[in-house]
């Protein structure tokens, strides 16, 4: 059995969702005369990969296009397979793209009750809701009138895959997007929150790191795109376009939650 890494046969896209480039890995296996086209996430969230061979001369394929999710941590996770004609040349040409997250998941726990993402006996005023047309217009966000410093707790237990909080300004337009220390959490059903706007030094958890629901995570800030402190709070689920955000019910002391509304004022339980 031999490895080599396609290197000179792959075109690669990453995803337009994210900067990053994915850390996926995808090589051939050689074994008993096939060749096994599989892939390794290295990263410790899903990432989807679509795959597609083109040129393909004296050799049978089992699949010319796959579309499939990469768990995190996958290790040589077949993704196709290839037999040469024996004796004759050979060739394809391999493309890929990366997406992050499980583009692919088509049901998530939407009956899921959420922990205000404060302390327990802590009130603040939702200033600005869903579909909100100061800078939520499209988008299921929420944002929380809090001071700077203001102790974050996990809205759902999951696992951190992403802290920023090196930044320290702000500015209330568009142009200031790209400063907003952030924690973002992924949740056993696939989706996932993001907490915006963190002070700087301000992640109280780290990349890997398992939260439990209250668990406080950092500390709120003025970072980013702001007119003022506050706490950005999303839920969404990764698409192919980049992502969908998610209304979401939480525990404000009534037995089955609620959607929160603009203006109103919220104490965690």
């Amino acid at each position: 059995m031999s490895n080599t890494l396609l290197t000179f046969l792959l075109i690669s896209f990453c995803s337009s969702v994210s900067a990053q480039e994915f850390q996926v890995e995808i090589r051939e296996v050689r074994d008993e005369g096939q060749i096994q086209i599989v892939a390794s996430n290295h990263e410790i969230f899903p990432v989807t990969v679509e795959l597609s061979l083109s040129d393909i001369k004296n050799m049978d394929v089992t699949n010319e296009e796959v579309t499939t999710a990469l768990q995190g941590k996958a290790k040589d996770q077949i993704l196709t397979v290839l037999r040469p004609t024996p004796g004759k040349t050979r060739n394809y040409k391999l493309r890929y793209r990366l997406h992050f997250g499980d583009v692919l998941m088509e049901t998530f726990d939407e009956d899921h009750v959420y922990h205000l993402p404060y302390e327990k006996g802590k009130t603040y005023i939702v200033s600005q809701g869903y579909n909100g047309r100061l800078s939520h217009t499209g988008e299921n966000a929420l944002d929380f009138d809090m001071e700077i410093g203001t102790k974050i707790c996990a809205a759902r237990e999951g696992t951190v895959i992403k802290v920023i909080e090196e930044h320290n300004r702000s500015c209330p337009d568009i142009s200031c997007n790209d400063f907003s220390n952030q924690i973002v959490i992924l949740h056993s059903d696939g989706t996932l929150s993001e907490y915006a706007h963190l002070k700087q030094n301000g992640a109280l958890v780290e990349v890997g790191q398992s939260v439990s629901s209250g668990e406080v995570i950092g500390l709120s800030g003025n970072t980013g795109w702001t007119t003022g402190p506050h706490l950005h709070f999303t839920v969404f689920r990764p698409t192919f376009e980049g992502r969908e955000t998610i209304r979401t019910v939480f525990n404000t002391g009534k037995e089955e939650g609620e959607y929160l509304r603009e203006l109103g004022r919220y104490k965690a339980f």
